[in-house]
């Protein structure tokens, strides 16, 4: 086998073997969604402006930390409508990964872009993120270290693309336990909780599962063992790992379809290519440099540093999934985009919508009747693919349920009206009132229904103070 010095410098860069080819699987696929997802919010960018449900001058005041020249650096990207460009960069290093950019140099400077973006936008938008985006920062942030090794760095490349798969297989695996121990998900409670809303659940199959108890037990019990069995791909004979994968993509699909998840689809399946190596991986043979003569050329110290770092990096995910997360993580993570939770509606599934009204007194007047602002559309097969408003429908149902639960444990309603929810819907509902003159008052308030079931009443949870505007 030959080594990669003879070569020339060109060829070094354009190198690929069986490590870049899945890696740029991986890259491709997961930019898919994530050119998606950008363009997604670029054309509902007015959620993000000032007077918006995501508006900066509010969410920045979770960040503590970000203070001084990184605050300043971080307001330059994601303050309005200076995020547009962001999103705009976004856009074109994902279309970048699409057409193929050949170099490993290129390549970095575009999955480092990609997760980049990626963490800055997620530390904006706290409300309306979900657990594609964290796995699509994972994975192109996996990729961009990767292209930091030298091509016949073998062990270092490898460890890189088994951390994305052994983060997958850990989300599946997590979410899959937390639903295991919990009692409305074994007896088919938590599919019916679910599908009755209308944020995450589908009319048409609520209805289905409200009159076949059955049917319920059945889908709760499919994606338990589905979850659960996923990470068994690793294991498995070559001829069955297609059913592991063909299932998996049926699953997120049909979570596309029920529950308008469409980015999930593009940061799972887009991970399946590095569990494919891992699963059926013949690295020693494989590799056009012997791990062991890679070794005697100084990539000892660098193949220590990836295990190292990236089993850290894992093993600190593993605490997090046991709710053993340690405080200084907080500090360095705090919207944990690098250090996700993988319990995806478990173990405690959601049980309602949320519903947001207001009303407005006028000086020496009695308040109006109380008018809601409802955002959330019909779901339609076009949202498998495309849904712009749904992030901003889970941005008012991730602040609203914040604030409740805020509301529930706080005996001080003076400090609740600090907190980031209540002044994030405050600040939604002042500039989405119709009919509001300077002078006037403006009060929210919070509902819980269940859109699909008829035999739920709507109940307010919280109401708010009047605010003058």
């Amino acid at each position: 086998m030959r080594s990669l010095r003879p070569f020339s410098r060109r060829a070094r860069r354009e190198y690929r073997d069986d490590v870049d080819r899945a890696f740029g699987r991986v890259e491709r696929i997961t930019a898919v969604g994530g050119l998606i997802g950008t363009l997604e919010q670029l054309t509902t960018a007015r959620s993000m402006s000032d007077r918006g449900l995501l508006a900066w001058p509010v969410a920045r005041t979770r960040l503590r930390g970000f203070n001084g020249r990184a605050g300043s650096v971080l307001n330059a990207l994601v303050a309005y409508p200076n995020v547009k460009l962001t999103l705009a960069a976004r856009a074109t290093a994902a279309a970048g990964l699409l057409l193929g950019a050949r170099s490993r140099r290129g390549r970095a400077s575009l999955t480092a872009a990609m997760a980049g973006s990626n963490t800055v936008l997620h530390l904006r938008n706290v409300y309306g993120s979900d657990g594609s985006d964290q796995l699509a920062t994972l994975s192109y942030a996996a990729a961009s270290l990767e292209k930091l090794a030298a091509v016949d760095d073998r062990v270092s490349r490898e460890i890189a693309l088994g951390f994305v798969a052994a983060q997958s297989c850990l989300a599946y695996g997590t979410s899959g336990a937390a639903k295991l121990v919990s009692s409305t998900w074994r007896d088919g409670t938590a599919i019916l909780h679910i599908f009755r809303c209308v944020t995450y659940g589908d009319r048409t199959l609520y209805e289905l599962c409200r009159h076949r108890p059955w049917l319920a037990r059945v889908l709760a019990w499919s994606v338990i063992v589905g979850e659960l069995a996923f990470p068994l791909v690793l294991v498995a004979p070559q001829r069955l790992r297609p059913l592991f994968f063909g299932a998996g993509a049926a699953f997120h699909v049909a979570n596309a379809k029920f529950m308008g998840l469409n980015r999930f689809f593009w940061s799972f399946v887009g991970s399946y290519p590095a569990v494919a190596h891992v699963a059926g991986r013949r690295w020693r043979s494989a590799s056009p440099v012997p791990v062991e003569r890679s070794v005697a050329r100084g990539h000892r110290l660098s193949g220590l540093l990836a295990i190292a770092g990236f089993g850290a990096w894992l093993g600190v995910s593993v605490l997090q999934q046991l709710n053993r997360r340690d405080p200084w993580s907080k500090r360095l993570d705090p919207s944990s985009v690098f250090v996700p939770e993988w319990k995806f509606f478990a173990p405690t599934p959601v049980r309602h919508d949320y519903n947001l009204l207001y009303r407005v007194e006028a000086d020496h007047g009695e308040p109006s009747p109380w008018r809601e602002i409802g955002i959330i559309e019909p779901r339609r097969t076009s949202h498998l693919v495309w849904h712009p408003g749904r992030r901003e429908e889970k941005a008012l149902f991730d602040a609203a349920n914040e604030l409740f639960r805020t509301a529930q444990r706080t005996e001080n309603r003076d400090q609740v009206r600090l907190t980031v929810p209540y002044l994030t819907l405050l600040n939604y509902v002042t500039n989405r009132a119709e009919g509001v003159k300077s002078g006037d008052r403006v009060q929210f308030l919070l509902a819980t229904s269940a859109s699909h079931e008829p035999d739920v009443r709507p109940e307010a949870v919280y109401v708010s103070s009047f605010h003058r505007i």
